[in-house]
């Protein structure tokens, strides 16, 4: 599964039918908050979706706490989290427009659901990443996120 992640507001609606994922900027795109964050999403796929515009691309970094399992927040709390210096490696991009996202489910149980995520920007070029979810309580938590292949993390381009 293949989509380019948009950054237009208003085009939501039309993406939702397509599977693409819209992040809606502000002029300043800084952080909204707790306040500004949608109800965390039940699907496995969703959360995945979610972690990486959150958590992975630092945009709205504070939303994606209530999206990870507590051994993945290492002890963080939600507003040590929300300052964007989070144990899980970004793909720092400077050309969201750019960005492509590829998602091959391998492994899926009922518990636990594992998948190799590709992302692509005209910037950085192709990083590979694992991903591990987890089923809590009735939702689906990030609980390992990694570079795939990689002794250590990548260096920010």
């Amino acid at each position: 599964m293949l989509r380019r992640i948009g950054f237009l507001a208003g085009l939501a609606g039309a993406a939702a039918a397509t599977g693409a994922i819209v992040l809606a900027l502000g002029a300043a795109e800084a952080p909204t908050g707790a306040a500004g964050c949608e109800p965390a999403p039940r699907a496995p796929g969703a959360v995945t979706d979610a972690f990486v515009r959150t958590a992975v691309l630092r945009v709205d970094t504070v939303c994606s706490f209530d999206l990870v399992a507590p051994a993945l927040r290492q002890g963080m709390t939600k507003r040590q989290w929300a300052s964007g210096a989070i144990p899980v490696q970004p793909y720092p991009t400077a050309l969201l427009a750019t960005l492509e996202v590829a998602t091959r489910v391998y492994d899926q149980r009922e518990t636990l659901r594992a998948a190799l995520v590709e992302l692509s920007s005209a910037d950085l070029g192709a990083w590979a990443f694992e991903v591990v979810l987890e089923r809590r309580d009735g939702r689906w938590l990030v609980s390992y996120w990694a570079p795939r292949g990689v002794v250590g993390a990548p260096a920010n381009a």
